[in-house]
Parts: structure tokens; sequence; C-alpha cells
């Protein structure tokens, strides 16, 4: 005999879940769980930033998305990590694929062999969640700590980590179309950077500045999904330390009576 669910049993059944799971417009994808883990890393004594601060370099780089690899350089995750950044902070595999220890050294010199081994890890951490990922991108970060000023600053410890003191300089030259470079690239690496990242050149000027670095995360932080996640964020935060005191200091005001 076929079962005939009654509709009403399973909206009680499932109610409790959809308040508690709620479906984002934009962002459904990115649990509470992943920015309540960001929220703690940024906390002061870690990595001692504005969590919002990280969204909208990782919305350029990857949309923030788990499963986004660039397909020539292996660059893998959310936040665009390469193969050799992912073997220095530990990642080794998933659970359909671990590298042997020593395999890569032993490759070196077989251009081929290296190939497939950083294609097998950066495809291992494509599989991973986005909660797994933010682990090693915590430990990615964490040498830079009490250095996040602002987007920029996020940005470039992604692209530029060596330059990453100079973020609150918006006008300093990382790359230029001419060569230019504030941090010493030779003529030819400053042209080939700003090839390979021209999409970076917000104000179209020819060179990759500081600035444009946090106008680029800027403007991807204010896509809907983008003013979503930093949404969810703040509420996730709560009330700032200056938003309580404005309230404590209105609860002590005096009414105003009329006579």
């Amino acid at each position: 005999m076929a079962w005939v669910a009654d509709a009403g049993a399973i909206a009680a059944l499932v109610a409790p879940f959809v308040e508690t799971c709620p479906m984002y417009e934009h962002s459904s994808d990115v649990s509470d769980a992943f920015l309540s883990t960001l929220i703690g890393d940024c906390h002061p004594g870690r990595l001692n930033c504005d969590p919002a601060a990280f969204l909208g370099v990782w919305l350029n780089e990857s949309g923030l998305s788990a499963r986004a690899q660039n397909h020539e350089a292996l660059a893998a995750g959310f936040f665009q990590a390469m193969p050799a950044i992912l073997r220095g902070l530990g990642f080794r595999g998933d659970a359909q694929y671990s590298e042997p220890p020593g395999a890569h050294a032993a490759a070196a010199g077989d251009a081929a062999k290296s190939r497939a081994l950083d294609q097998a890890l950066s495809d291992a951490f494509c599989r991973c969640t986005l909660e797994v990922q933010l682990g090693c991108a915590f430990k990615y970060y964490l040498p830079h700590a009490g250095k996040f000023v602002n987007s920029g600053a996020c940005y470039a410890a992604n692209f530029c980590p060596a330059w990453i003191g100079h973020a609150a300089d918006a006008g300093w030259v990382i790359c230029a179309k001419d060569g230019r470079s504030a941090g010493g690239l030779s003529t030819a690496q400053s042209e080939e950077w700003f090839r390979e990242n021209a999409g970076l050149d917000v104000d179209g000027d020819g060179a990759i500045t500081m600035g444009d670095l946090a106008a680029k995360a800027a403007r991807a932080a204010a896509t809907p999904r983008g003013q979503e996640l930093v949404a969810r964020v703040r509420a996730l935060q709560g009330p700032s330390a200056a938003d309580v005191a404005e309230l404590q200091a209105l609860a002590s005001e005096p009414p105003d009576v009329e006579v």
C-alpha cells in the first residue's frame, strides 16, 4: 500500500530547519558557520581586522566558491591558492587523493609529472568545503596579522604579499604597462605582471596600484551577493562597542516630558 504524505505534517517537520537554515537570495551556498569562523579568525589577537574586508577580495578572485580553479596556473579554492602554497600550508589532499610524502620533490626536473601532481592537489582542494578551505586560508594570512588596514591590504596578501605594508598608500604602483614598479620589479617583470592582471587596473591608467586593489574589492563587495554577505557578517557580529555605548547613552538620557 502506498503511503500518502500529509502536507501539513511535513510542513511542521520541516519548519524548524527552515527557521534555523534560512535560504538567502544570493549567498545560500555560504554557511553561517563559515562566516562565524571568519569573524573569529579576524578577532584582535588573531588576524585583527574587519572580516568583511576579505569578502570583496574573495568574491573577485573566485566568487567565493570552493570549486573555483584557474586551469592554467591551477590556483584553487575561494582564495585561489597555488599548489606550492597549499603544500606549504600542510595540505596534502582529501578523501579521494593524498599526495605521497616527498612526491613533488622527487618529480623535480620532470615537468609532466610535476604538473600532474599539482593538478591532483589543486583538484583535491577544490573538492573541499569552504569551511575546510578557510582553515588553510587562516594559516596563509596569519603571518600578516595586524597589517590588514583595508581591503587593499587583504588583496595585497593574495597578489603581492611582500608589499602589504604599502596598502595604505593608494597610489603605490605594483606594476605597470610601461614597466614601472615601486617594489623594484624589473621593467620586463612589471610589464608581464600587468599583462597577466590587467583586469585589476580599475581606473585604466596603465598601472595597478594599491588603490586599484581596494577598488576592485569594493566593486565585488557592492554586488548583490557581496552586500548580502557583508550584511550577514554584520548581523552575526552583533552590535559594536560603539553601538552599545550609543544605546547606553540614549537610555540614560531623561525622557522629554511635555507640560
